[in-house]
């Protein structure tokens, strides 16, 4: 799995490459390259989406897991104090101590990954939608663009 910056560099590289090769491709008058590169921006939208989707499922299920795994630990530990007729160390007031503070950095890491997911998400969206239309149409925008027709008479 690559790590978050490194998807966020390669989709960078990837859209910077579609849009100027695009670009040049629309300058020059090549509708059929032009609408072919429409395919390559949404397959990078795909590819990025699906590298990406994963990204705030730990979060979820640590604040989902929290309360099973503080009343586990507590019957525990208590347990094996029992059997070894040992004093705990530890409250439960101690282990909900730190089970809060694991819930609000939980909290706190996730209420970051939401942020920039929809940040991310509006990215996505216009580059997908761009370069569906381009994919679709890109032979119709170019001639429009260079002609003022939908098809220019050679």
């Amino acid at each position: 799995m690559l790590a978050p910056l490194i998807k966020r560099r390669l989709f960078t590289i990837g859209f910077a490459s579609w849009a100027v090769v695009s670009v040049a491709a629309g300058a020059i008058g090549a509708e059929d390259l032009f609408a072919r590169l429409g395919s390559f921006g949404v397959a990078l939208c795909v590819l990025f989406f699906l590298s990406d989707a994963d990204q705030n499922i730990v979060p979820e299920i640590i604040l989902e897991r929290l309360d099973f795994v503080e009343d586990a630990a507590m019957s525990n530990q208590q347990a094996i104090a029992k059997a070894r007729g040992v004093e705990l160390r530890y409250s439960q007031e101690d282990v909900a101590s730190i089970l809060d503070d694991v819930r609000d950095i939980a909290r706190c890491h996730n209420d970051d990954v939401v942020r920039a997911k929809s940040q991310n998400s509006l990215v996505e969206k216009t580059v997908l939608f761009a370069s569906t239309l381009q994919w679709g149409f890109g032979d119709w925008i170019i001639n429009f663009i260079h002609c003022g027709a939908l098809s220019c008479s050679s």
